[in-house]
């Protein structure tokens, strides 16, 4: 009798072997190699359908359909709603929410659409348990609760349903792929028939995935290189999670959603800002991309015969001085006898360098003594030599989130590429 063939592949970045090694040669993993029957038949070699050669002039994109959630910020990540044939990732540390997000998700698609939820890790009485408890309207919500792959996929061969939702695929086991569930070589199994599901009968997968111990989403690269859209779910302060997009194939790739969970499991995206918050003159504010909202900056000086004194609340003191000595070179604005006070207005520090340009707003107003009629939100990056940064995309998105209150948005703009351009545009 023939020993069986195998190998070994690392977890992390595909690499083969034929032998274990302690530390892979590709990516210098550590005990990330896993071994695999090399004589199970592959994806490759499966009869898949192929579709005919047809010419890009008589491909019509109108034929696409679109399944929108009517969650505006979500949708728009799509470019206007979940495609058919395809597939979503959602990974994020234990009890971050992931299945969590993905009810609420569920809750809005039920209003008009049929939705499948294969779960793996917990009963269907879990689920629907769950679903009760978040108020969703179960009538045409169906469950299949179960681990076995190959019973699986044979069910959806007939499947009626157009959005299929998959908790989670490290709990999926093949019979075929030998290993154990979560493996390297199950979960690259799996994926693939996902994507020829996806494919052949036009599909919406949403698939959730846990995550290593260093934050990355598990499993084979693979996995991330087959989906169209990976998501991940990082904690903040308190109830408040974070949703950063990985790889989007449809748009953006560097797009956030904040929200909140509170102990019932209920999401609440934050879309509103309080308007009541940004009233009175000589208020100068920046945006902070943790808590997804604009935090206000003061600054009071006073003169002192000696050297001055530098203190600073929530903000880094050697991030100062750099925009200080900035503003002496640049400018010839100099402190060198003024006492100092920069405090911004969190409950945590704030490390954001896009905090620079309302931190010098603040302190020439301050200077110069200057009445600052309104509120106003500064968002800039300055260097050594008094360049502006641009600032990047979720801030531009900001202006929009906020063009209904009191806020005047101030970026760095293509005319004011200097800290000299800026200081001649609002002070002179």
């Amino acid at each position: 009798m023939t020993s069986p063939k195998v190998s070994y592949v690392c977890t992390d970045c595909g690499y083969k072997s034929g032998q274990w090694m302690g530390k892979c040669n590709s990516c210098e993993s550590w005990n990330s190699l896993e071994q695999i029957d090399t004589r199970v038949t592959s994806c490759s070699k499966q009869n898949l359908k192929i579709d005919s050669i047809k010419p890009a002039r008589d491909i019509s994109i109108s034929q696409v359909n679109f399944l929108k959630t009517n969650i505006k910020e979500f949708d728009s990540i799509y470019n206007g709603g979940l495609p058919d044939g395809s597939l979503t990732l959602i990974g994020g540390e234990p009890g971050s929410g992931k299945s969590s997000f993905l009810l609420f998700i569920i809750k809005e698609l039920l209003k008009k659409n049929e939705v499948l939820y294969i779960t793996a890790e917990e009963t269907s009485q879990a689920v629907v348990q769950r679903a009760k408890r978040l108020d969703i309207d179960n009538s045409k919500l169906d469950i299949l609760a179960s681990r076995n792959w190959n019973e699986i996929r044979k069910k959806l061969q007939n499947c009626k349903h157009k959005l299929i939702a998959v908790d989670s695929i490290q709990a999926l086991f093949d019979e075929d792929s030998g290993n154990y569930a979560g493996s390297s070589h199950q979960i690259k199994k799996i994926s693939y028939d996902l994507l020829e599901l996806a494919k052949v009968h036009g599909f919406i997968f949403i698939i959730l995935s846990q995550v290593t111990k260093d934050g990355s989403l598990s499993g084979p690269k693979s996995l991330e290189h087959l989906v169209d859209i990976s998501f991940l779910i990082k904690n903040g302060s308190g109830n408040k999670r974070i949703l950063t997009v990985e790889k989007n194939r449809f748009g953006c790739s560097s797009k956030k959603l904040y929200f909140n969970i509170n102990k019932l499991g209920n999401i609440e995206l934050e879309t509103s800002f309080d308007h009541k918050k940004y009233y009175g003159d000589n208020r100068f504010f920046s945006y902070c991309r943790e808590t997804n909202s604009p935090i206000e900056v003061e600054v009071l000086l006073s003169k002192d015969t000696d050297h001055g004194k530098i203190s600073t609340c929530n903000f880094d003191i050697s991030r100062l001085n750099l925009i200080l000595m900035v503003l002496d070179n640049c400018l010839n604005i100099k402190f060198d006898k003024t006492n100092i006070f920069l405090n911004i207005i969190s409950d945590k520090s704030v490390k954001d360098k896009n905090f620079d340009l309302a931190i010098i707003a603040a302190l020439i107003n301050t200077y110069k003594n200057k009445k600052n009629y309104g509120c106003k939100l500064y968002c800039g990056e300055v260097t050594l030599s008094g360049r502006l940064l641009s600032c990047e995309d979720e801030i531009a998105e900001l202006a929009e989130n906020l063009k209904d209150t009191n806020l005047n948005i101030h970026m760095k703009s293509h005319t004011q590429n200097s800290i000299n351009e800026f200081y001649r545009a609002h002070f002179v």
